[in-house]
């Protein structure tokens, strides 16, 4: 396996989510603010990656800080349990297949009823 030869392992994207990437503060900013759900960051890119629903590209299309990755698109994650190559889970998945609710990321990033 990827992770036991401590490489970021490549999950793609699919029909049932997508990634929506913002900068790194943004993300930390709208966990503080309750925004729930797997967010898996990188420090050494400013960036992290929020897994949502596939049909939450609609809903994200306005906002200028979110950029969607959508079917297809490669993620190369760590394993949840630590850091490699800059990355780190900052809200885990817990193998529920819970997402983030695109609507909460809007109003935590400020953007609600814009």
């Amino acid at each position: 396996m990827t992770w036991e030869k401590e490489e970021l392992a490549p999950i793609a994207t699919g029909t049932r989510w997508l990634a929506a990437e913002t900068r790194l503060l943004p993300a930390m900013r709208a966990l503080n603010r309750k925004c729930h759900g797997p967010v898996l960051c990188d420090t050494e890119t400013d960036a992290a990656w929020w897994l949502m629903p596939a049909t939450a590209a609609d809903a994200l299309s306005g906002i200028q800080e979110v950029r969607v990755r959508r079917a297809g698109w490669t993620l190369r994650c760590p394993p949840t349990g630590w850091q490699l190559e800059g990355r780190f889970w900052m809200n885990r998945p817990d193998g529920s297949g819970l997402l983030t609710d695109p609507a909460a990321l809007v109003a935590a990033l400020g953007h609600a009823g814009k």
